[in-house]
């Protein structure tokens, strides 16, 4: 035997044999059980940190973009005030000016932006109210027009549309609300 296996003889502790019996469970079986059991239980624990972990940096990296599409809205906005202005003009100045407006938004739009609709009835979710205005026959959440359109990234809004809204008379809610109680 050599000399070092010698020496990790010596240092060895003896075990007495009442201890090593009592250190075996009664169980093996169960005891694998038990620790085949924890063991399966911890893999999961960790699978679900590293999928929660996966989804918050995706979402971090989201409001990265989402902040810089915030402040892209602005070129946007001008761009489309741009277009409103040049009308009908077959340009090729204008032509280029749609163009890059068509880039822009495709380019945000694959991103995740999209405009808030403003065909539908209105949503404070959605929506702010800038002004309201007298329109005969108008229903009240209806949108008459919109002066600034909304958006949202990612199914997250970004920007409100700013609409205006019906002007609903006190005499014509009272008309309706009479015409109706007449009609029951």
């Amino acid at each position: 035997m050599s000399k070092a296996n010698t020496e990790k003889l010596e240092n060895k502790k003896e075990i007495p044999v009442e201890e090593a019996q009592e250190a075996v469970p009664e169980d093996p079986q169960a005891e694998i059980d038990k620790l085949t059991d924890r063991l399966q239980r911890l893999a999961a624990e960790f699978d679900n940190f590293r999928k929660r972990t996966e989804k918050e940096k995706a979402e971090a990296a989201d409001w990265g973009r989402s902040d810089l599409v915030k402040n892209l809205l602005p070129v946007l906005d001008g761009l489309d005030r741009a277009l409103d202005s040049v009308g009908d003009i077959e340009d090729k100045w204008a032509e280029g000016l749609r163009a890059l407006h068509r880039q822009l938004f495709s380019i945000l739009e694959s991103e995740g932006l999209s405009r808030v609709p403003t065909d539908v009835p209105f949503d404070p979710n959605l929506h702010e109210v800038l002004s309201v205005a007298p329109v005969p026959g108008a229903e009240p959440d209806e949108i008459i027009d919109c002066c600034e359109p909304g958006y949202t990234f990612k199914e997250r809004l970004v920007r409100p549309a700013r609409v205006i809204l019906p002007r609903v008379d006190q005499n014509e809610e009272s008309n309706a609300e009479g015409e109706d109680a007449e009609t029951n």
